[in-house]
């Protein structure tokens, strides 16, 4: 009964020059709901985050064992009114004296096939048909990693920061690969961590061949 009358509804508005929009709305089941306690803001289980830091202190820190990244930072309120003025803090998370984690994860199973750790930070990645992966760093290498092992096949060292997203592409029947180089508001930040490492800050492009 009620699919008659729409379509005659819907027939006769177009013929009067008019579009009818309908949505039938299906009830959903409300989950039932608790209310959120003042530890499990400051501690929340670490496979549930409450806020998109983490905790209230914005420590953006998880606790499982296998982090994406290993730079927190713990943030003070300067103003009450104002959710743009405080300090930030960074600092290396508990348990590491790494910055830079290069980790492998199977698509279908989400297992970990192979990790990556270094004292430098680790910057953007592209991956190629070819089964390599070209990542820079923080401290200015730049290296290919075999994809199913994690073996390091080649590197470099370009001098400053590889801030710049890697790109392939192909001229004149060659495969090349391209980064770029110099100093960022991210990289310069995360060297404050390792005091040790020294790049140089000049802003280059560098292109590299492919072998056959």
């Amino acid at each position: 009964m009620f699919k008659n009358i729409l379509s005659k509804t819907v027939a006769a508005s177009c013929a009067a020059g008019l579009i009818l929009l309908a949505t039938v709305v299906y009830p959903q089941s409300t989950p039932a709901l608790r209310p959120v306690t003042d530890s499990e803001l400051l501690e929340p289980d670490p496979a549930d985050w409450l806020m998109w830091r983490r905790t209230l202190n914005s420590w953006g820190y998880s606790p499982l064992k296998y982090g994406l990244q290993n730079i927190c930072a713990n943030q003070t309120s300067l103003d009450k009114g104002t959710m743009y003025a405080f300090n930030a803090r960074a600092q290396i998370a508990p348990g590491t004296q790494n910055i830079g984690t290069l980790v492998a994860i199977s698509a279908e199973t989400g297992k970990t096939l192979w990790r990556y750790d270094q004292r430098a930070g680790m910057m953007s990645t592209v991956a190629t048909e070819g089964g390599l992966l070209f990542v820079g760093d923080t401290s200015g290498r730049f290296r290919a990693f075999d994809q199913d092992s994690g073996k390091i096949l080649w590197e470099t060292n370009l001098g400053a920061p590889v801030t710049g997203y890697p790109i392939t592409y192909l001229a004149h029947g060659k495969q090349y690969v391209a980064v770029s180089v110099g100093n960022s508001l991210a990289s310069s930040s995360i060297n404050r961590l390792a005091e040790e490492l020294r790049p140089g800050n000049a802003s280059n492009v560098f292109a590299f061949s492919l072998s056959q």
